[in-house]
């Protein structure tokens, strides 16, 4: 992957944000947030001896900045889940770079799946599964890139971003699909609904 799907993914978004959806508050943030995004990607930032993507530093915000409000419980529940992912991110890459051979079992679609599965089983609300899979995906591509590859390579490449955009793709399509399947099981409800037929009073001598 060299960011085709992250590129994809943000202009289609931008697309359908700027001529398709309705003039509201969220059609406005959609459109600036992929512009934003999408420029972004293109500036490295020089932290603390590390290259670091800048739209990987704002997709990260964007998954805490979700989170902002919640109850106490659900923000620790959130962290613990947060901490499950950045691990078998981390997990995954290390592994794969000391067996190799990992990509012909487990090939890296299929375990990006498997991840989105997990998450999908932990967190119900739509906007906190994409708050997760963006902030502990960010966390363990930063500790992959730190830990296995320092300094050889930026923190959030196009291969990371590619990463988070697979993911934002599969959040927001089964998040319509389940949309879709319970509008059209209310349009079923709706027709198998007896209409009770209103006859003519009878009339009476």
């Amino acid at each position: 992957m060299d960011g085709m799907i992250f590129y994809w993914v943000f202009w289609g978004v931008w697309i359908l944000a700027t001529f398709i959806m309705r003039k509201r508050g969220l059609r406005l943030w959609m459109a600036a947030g992929c512009l934003i995004v999408i420029i972004a990607s293109g500036i490295t930032l020089h932290i603390n001896s590390y290259d670091v993507n800048a739209a990987f530093i704002l997709m990260f915000l964007i998954g805490i900045c979700i989170n902002i409000g919640s109850p106490l419980i659900k923000l620790f529940y959130h962290t613990v889940v947060n901490y499950i992912l950045m691990m078998l991110y981390f997990l995954y890459h290390c592994y794969q770079m000391y067996d190799p051979a990992i990509r012909l079992i487990v090939p890296q679609w299929l375990f990006l799946m498997v991840i989105f599965g997990t998450i999908q089983m932990l967190i119900k609300p739509f906007r906190f599964r994409l708050s997760i899979l963006l902030s502990g995906t960010c966390m363990g591509e930063g500790l992959k890139t730190v830990i296995i590859q320092p300094k050889n390579d930026t923190i959030g490449n196009y291969n990371a971003l590619d990463t988070l955009a697979f993911f934002i793709l599969l959040a927001v399509g089964w998040h319509v699909l389940n949309w879709s399947l319970n509008f059209l099981q209310q349009v079923i409800n709706k027709s198998q609904v007896p209409k009770t037929k209103v006859g003519r009073p009878v009339e009476r001598d």
